[in-house]
């Protein structure tokens, strides 16, 4: 061959191998988390996103290793798993089907994929993940333990309680929060080390005074006499040869409350801990130690915790160094062994929660009688850090509230739930009088806005106080932003609403209840999805109502407890009864969306049984196919009284939308009897429904809510969408002369209808009318985050003394993404996308975007004349069906180049204005001409 032919045949060679590499495996994760250490799953999922600057990428074939040690993958030579080339564009959710895993071990693993042109890519970066001990066996040895006795002596451990329930204010005292020490030598040649803890109710633990998290309030928060949660701690780096101690300080938490709501039935008991510690040395031996009597314990400077009430703290009561080696603990007594606080032991997989932000305040208000206000400007959940300089035994007061009276010299305290909890929100510290001293709050937290500090002896200054935010650390998933100021905000207060109520559930308001309700959480679990990484905290979730199934003790009809029914509450002892129709529909709508978001189907698969008891329960409820039981369109404006929408209408409506969904999961699992019988029922109830509440006079239902979820559930007759969709702007505009008057229940859909009725300007102005009870009329009274009901708030004050911070009332906001930015996943987990933008003729632009688990899609449109330009991304390994408003096809143009003349693009029609095209993964720039 000349040697030009083979320079050519080599530049070629050289131009393949150069394609072969254009695209990369990144985001490994396992069970959803990137290298994740001790989790209970023996046989975990492994999924991964593909990156790529082309576009069209499309995964055909994948390769996974998995081996013990980073370089049998490095050498391609995997001792525990080669799935070989696997024929599948599937890269979610792969169970690891190697050899056998068991307790402890450490897997590493890599993938590769081929992509639609069979070129293969580069091995990925090597993830890891880690098991911890997931059989009950794995924790024999080590005990549950608690302080025995209780040797305050301080008045401060008690507070007085008072709820509208009884006459007279009694005092109550909380448990006391136990330290615990351990010491123990370590030989030299440590390899790895495990602390394996659960500490109840919350925990902080250390090693060598070294922390081992940054985690607050953790455990998270369960049904502790079904299931407890213990968290892994890698402590290698805070072991030296020698002595050492790690240490654990407990706090009541949730499992310890034992007086809130004068209910002692909701306390589980005295805080306790079981902890296993594990020292892997280089010779291949291990240390075990144990938790057990050889702990010891001993009361600290916490003399007060309760998670609704607050702390109080002594600093003159601690110990210095008692987190350390070589101090003096002969003083300290023994722990106690005891039988076990909770029958299971599973690990924590949802993220912990941290402390996210410090707000300084914005301003500080002179109290009367020398107290001092805090406004943070922002309502939020979490604490104040204080930073001061007292003499020894100065009691500061920490007050906390959402509002003040009128003339803004105190807190008022009627939206925070004193009445019912019959606590108020307050800390208490002791100072110890040595120099400038700092102090946060570690076993509670409060909703507010405002602090009040009594006993300061010199007026503060900004540097006196910051409030510290806490919540569930999930990560940032989606993000909006538009041309109109006032929508921004909206969606802010949205997000804030939301943030303020993640505390390892999703709250109903972060001061009065903390309790996981399950109707709050199917009417936001869309939008909190849209907006942060919500996978294992819905899982988690899902499993909560599980653990309450047959506890509702009776009916709010007085009706026994069916065996196997959710409770109205998710979690915890504050069951609130058995879930009424439209609550427990949770169960059903939170698996669902786990699939459609995340294309999970391990959620319905693991709950299916108790879904399908759900829906024959329902079904037991129906009068002439109609569900007769609910809680209805909970909290529309100024309260429930002011409902509008019968409570059968939609406890039927989501009975139907639950039997779709549920003939979906039936289908998946090839149940087939099942999916006809579901089928059936959803026939029947539709034509009952129909039968009974649609209004031919009007082509629709008779109020917004009754039209929005009949149009979300598809419940309209044959061939009526358009007549409900007219109903429901009609409604909106001429009835309630332009505002939205909802519940929660018609608070989800009813601003992404009003858009796909070609209302966007309806559902625009809504938000923003500057009257009562739109959001924007929120907004203009001072609030921050969403009420519980929407009253007329005369300068940010609740005329019904409702909570100021409820995230139910955000359930709308996932409008932002799915109708103004267009994002809606058009086949489970995203692997299809739909892009369809409302608002371009009242918004000048838009950005949008949401991590989807296949990669980042983004949706960011401008308005210019008559001109749209459209910026998207659409993920590697996905496709979009993308609907571009045109006044004609062929005045559209992608790149520059006509749109229609892309070969890899398809016009699927034309229809009310946009131009609908099945498109490529990849980045593009479109541009057309507004109908």
């Amino acid at each position: 061959m000349p040697s030009k032919y083979r320079l050519l045949s080599l530049l070629a060679s050289l131009l393949l191998v150069a394609q072969s590499y254009a695209a990369s495996v990144v985001n490994l994760t396992c069970e959803y988390k990137r290298d994740p250490l001790g989790i209970d799953e023996t046989s975990p999922r492994l999924s991964w996103q593909i990156e790529s600057q082309e576009h069209a990428v499309q995964q055909t074939a994948y390769r996974i290793l998995v081996s013990t040690t980073p370089e049998g993958i490095k050498s391609r030579q995997a001792d525990l798993w080669d799935s070989g080339k696997v024929e599948s564009n599937q890269s979610l959710h792969l169970r690891y089907a190697g050899l056998p895993l068991s307790s402890r071990q450490t897997c590493y693993w890599s993938v590769q994929f081929w992509d639609q042109n069979n070129r293969k890519s580069e091995w990925s970066t090597i993830g890891s993940w880690e098991i911890g001990l997931p059989s009950q066996s794995d924790w024999d040895g080590a005990n549950w333990i608690q302080m025995e006795g209780d040797n305050r002596s301080s008045p401060l451990t008690k507070r007085s309680l008072k709820t509208k329930f009884i006459n007279e204010a009694k005092e109550v005292q909380s448990y006391p929060s136990p330290l615990f020490r351990k010491t123990f030598t370590v030989r030299p040649g440590i390899k790895r080390a495990r602390a394996y803890l659960c500490g109840l109710g919350y925990s902080e633990m250390q090693i060598n005074g070294i922390p081992c998290s940054d985690a607050v309030l953790d455990p998270a928060n369960v049904t502790y006499d079904r299931r407890a949660l213990y968290v892994t701690h890698d402590i290698t780096a805070a072991l030296h040869p020698g002595e050492n101690v790690a240490t654990v300080q407990l706090g009541s938490g949730f499992y310890g409350q034992n007086h809130a709501f004068n209910a002692p039935g909701l306390n589980y008991g005295r805080p306790g801990l079981i902890a296993k510690i594990l020292v892997d040395y280089a010779d291949g031996s291990t240390q075990t130690i144990n938790s057990d009597s050889s702990w010891k314990a001993s009361s600290g400077p916490i003399l007060y915790d309760n998670v609704y009430g607050g702390e109080s703290y002594d600093a003159r009561l601690e110990m210095d160094g008692w987190q350390l080696p070589g101090f003096d603990d002969s003083s300290w007594s023994h722990a106690t062994r005891c039988e076990a606080l909770a029958p299971k032991l599973q690990a924590q997989m949802i993220d912990p929660i941290r402390r996210i932000k410090s707000l300084a305040p914005v301003s500080i208000i002179r109290g009367h009688d020398g107290k001092w206000i805090f406004d943070l400007g922002q309502n939020i959940a979490g604490w104040a850090k204080i930073r001061v300089q007292e003499p020894a035994g100065t009691q500061l007061t920490l007050r906390y509230s959402e509002i003040l009276t009128d003339d803004r010299r105190e807190l008022d305290m009627i939206t925070t739930g004193v009445h019912a909890t019959g606590l108020e929100q307050m800390d208490i510290y002791i100072c110890k009088g040595d120099g400038i001293e700092t102090w946060e709050p570690r076993f509670t937290y409060h909703g507010f806005r405002y602090i009040e500090i009594e006993g300061l002896s010199s007026p503060p200054d900004s540097d006196t106080l910051q409030g510290v935010f806490v919540r569930t650390a999930v990560a940032r998933r989606g993000y909006f932003l538009s041309s109109d100021e006032v929508l921004n905000r909206i969606y802010d207060a949205s997000m804030w609403t939301i943030e303020d109520n993640l505390h390892s559930i999703l709250e109903d308001c972060p001061h009065r209840e903390k309790c996981a309700w399950l109707g709050d959480t199917h009417a936001v679990g869309e939008t909190a999805i849209f907006n942060y990484d919500m996978a294992q905290f819905w899982t988690k979730f899902a499993d909560d109502i599980e653990t309450n199934l047959g506890r509702g003790g009776v009916t709010y009809w007085g009706q026994k407890a069916t065996p196997g029914i959710p409770t109205n509450v998710a979690t915890g002892r504050r069951v609130c009864q058995e879930a009424r129709p439209d609550w427990g529909s949770a169960y059903i709508l939170l698996p669902w969306y786990q699939y459609l978001y995340y294309g999970d189907t391990d959620v319905f698969t693991r709950h299916y049984p108790h879904l399908k008891r759900w829906i024959q329960y329902v079904e037991s409820l129906t009068e002439n196919g109609i569900v007769i039981r609910g809680y209805g369109d909970w909290c529309p404006p100024g309260g429930n009284k002011h409902m509008e929408c019968p409570v059968e209408l939609s406890s039927t409506a989501f009975y139907y939308g639950t039997l779709r969904v549920m003939q979906r999961f039936a289908e998946y699992l090839g149940k087939q009897d099942d999916v006809e019988q579901f089928k059936e029922l959803a026939r029947r109830t539709k034509d009952a429904f129909n039968k009974t509440y649609f209004d031919e006079s009007i082509g629709g239902y008779g109020s917004q809510t009754a039209n929005a979820i009949s149009l979300r559930f598809e419940l309209f007759p044959e061939r009526q969408r358009e007549r409900v969709s007219n109903s429901l702007v009609h409604d909106v505009t001429a009835n309630h002369l332009g505002h939205v008057a909802v519940g929660i229940h018609g608070g989800r859909p009813i601003y992404s209808l009003l858009s796909e009725s070609g209302s966007s300007d309806a559902a625009i102005a809504a938000l923003k009318k500057p009257t009562w009870p739109s959001y924007s009329y929120a907004l203009s009274q001072g609030l921050t985050t969403w009420p519980e009901i929407f009253d007329e708030f005369p300068r940010g004050r609740s005329t019904s003394g409702r909570s100021l911070n409820h995230p139910m009332q955000s359930g709308f906001a996932a409008w932002f993404h799915e109708s103004l930015g267009g994002i809606r996943p058009g086949a489970p987990g995203f692997k299809v996308v739909h892009l369809k933008p409302y608002g371009f003729d009242q918004l000048d632009w838009v950005k949008t975007s949401h991590d989807s688990p296949y990669g980042t899609i983004k949706s960011e449109w401008s308005k210019n004349g008559e001109r749209f330009q459209w910026e998207v991304s659409i993920p590697a390994n996905t496709t979009a069906r993308i609907s571009i408003p045109s006044k004609a096809a062929d005045l559209i143009t992608m790149g520059g180049n006509a749109l229609l003349e892309c070969s890899d693009v398809k016009l699927e029609g034309i229809c009310d204005g946009y131009a609908t095209f099945t498109l490529d993964s990849g980045s593009y720039s479109i541009d057309s001409e507004l109908p």
